[in-house]
């Protein structure tokens, strides 16, 4: 099953993906938008000390980085190429599973 790269329909379903489910180790980048205008932004070297976004946020608040009502909006870059890999790769072993 070879990745296209020239499709965008995976691409706009990770898009549409929930970010708790997206497991931080495909993350590139990760910028917190604060409602006083501030962008966070927090690269690989600090994303992928955490195993999930609800862990990396929860590790944020605790910390002092940002309070719950400052955070205004959360963008996230990942690497597709990784994630529609490992997406094919968990389904050729399901499909391993019926042959």
């Amino acid at each position: 099953m070879p990745i296209d790269r020239q499709s965008r329909y995976l691409d706009n379903i990770i898009d549409e993906t929930t970010v708790t489910d997206l497991p931080l180790k495909y993350a590139e980048n990760i910028n917190v938008r604060l409602n006083n205008g501030t962008v966070m932004s927090f690269d690989t070297s600090v994303i992928r000390k955490f195993h999930s976004m609800d862990e990396f946020m929860e590790k944020m608040l605790r910390d002092g980085a940002f309070s719950e009502g400052m955070v205004q909006d959360v963008n996230i870059r990942v690497d597709t190429v990784r994630v529609k890999t490992h997406i094919q790769n968990k389904v050729k072993n399901v499909l391993k599973k019926y042959e």
